[in-house]
């Protein structure tokens, strides 16, 4: 099994130029890596580097890179980074983690039962679930039903507790709901993970084409517990995992530190 063996800590901010720590982090290759520090320490610099190198030393090849952001808004500061330091376009592969898992789940879709076109927005959402819970007669548990779907299909802990709390009658509604979307080939923004993840730990697809492969996730602490799992899916066979982080804020859903609780993320 893969644990993170390395746990990699920035200073305070720092300019272009490596300092000890990220240098001795370019030599560890091979090992899973964590790279965590506050705002502006270099973690993108670094894992930038851990990339740049690893292709420079023939330790990958240049269609073995395969990356992803967890803030969709990431992914061009990395790139612009990758580019500074003469890595090509062509030699990496890097997407928001969301984008990468929408796309698997049109290509698989099959596999799930059902036929997805559209997206929907948070307000679409609110819009159908407020809806449902009317034709109910249950008033005022929108924003509940909205809470503990998301917590479900994001696999939180306290799952549960939130569905002790839900008055008789709304998990009902939520099956309306699920049926609904159905219907009407329809996803939510949390379904994304949700059903990615239900794909990947069955047995009809295998992900043993990333084999040897150089795979990060980056900013985990704006992912959220499906969106780790199913990094830890796709990259079970590879070379070389690396994971980002700002150990001062708790993931997205989990109120625990980050780095406290990466035993249970990685098992």
């Amino acid at each position: 099994k893969k644990q993170i063996s390395h746990l990699i800590f920035m200073g305070e901010r720092m300019s272009i130029n490596l300092n000890s720590k990220q240098s001795n982090s370019i030599d560890e290759l091979g090992a899973p890596i964590l790279l965590t520090g506050g705002p502006g320490t270099g973690k993108t610099v670094t894992l930038s580097t851990l990339i740049s190198k690893g292709l420079e030393k023939g330790i990958y090849k240049s269609h073995q890179v395969l990356g992803f952001t967890a803030n969709p808004k990431a992914t061009g500061p990395l790139k612009q980074s990758l580019k500074k330091m003469g890595t090509k376009d062509s030699h990496y592969e890097v997407y928001p983690i969301s984008l990468f898992c929408l796309n698997f789940l049109k290509e698989n879709q099959s596999l799930i039962n059902r036929t997805i076109k559209t997206l929907i927005s948070n307000e679409h959402q609110f819009t159908i679930i407020d809806a449902i819970l009317s034709q109910e007669n249950i008033s005022n548990q929108t924003h509940s039903v909205l809470e503990y779907l998301r917590n479900f299909k994001q696999k939180t802990p306290s799952i549960t507790e939130l569905e002790a709390l839900l008055p008789k009658g709304t998990l009902t509604a939520i099956s309306k709901y699920e049926s609904y979307m159905k219907e009407h080939h329809l996803i939510d923004i949390d379904d994304i993970p949700h059903l990615t993840l239900k794909i990947l730990e069955s047995t009809k697809v295998k992900v043993d084409h990333y084999t040897d492969y150089f795979m990060f996730l980056e900013n985990i602490e704006d992912s959220n517990r499906a969106y780790i799992k199913i990094f830890n899916q796709l990259s079970k066979h590879a070379k070389q995992i690396i994971l980002t982080a700002d150990n001062s804020q708790p993931t997205h859903s989990i109120d625990t530190n980050l780095v406290a609780d990466l035993p249970t993320l990685f098992p």
